[in-house]
């Protein structure tokens, strides 16, 4: 996280289509992206718009879910 208003993914041996998300605890989405990528790219999420609390940033990719929880 930079400051409070943009997080930073190092997308290492991801090469091709990604979804991205951010919710709420409450399940809510406060940004959906798709994105086509390349192995070692940097993706930058801007959450100026996100208000105190806890939110979880999901990367779908080829398949496979990750998703990592973010307090702010």
């Amino acid at each position: 996280v930079n400051g409070k208003s943009e997080i930073l993914l190092g997308m290492t041996d991801v090469n091709g289509p990604v979804s991205i998300r951010i919710t709420d605890a409450g399940g809510r989405i406060h940004l959906q992206q798709k994105r086509n990528l390349t192995s070692g790219e940097t993706v930058r999420l801007n959450t100026a718009m996100l208000g105190g609390g806890i939110y979880f940033i999901t990367v779908e990719y080829n398949g496979i879910t990750r998703t990592e929880k973010i307090i702010r």
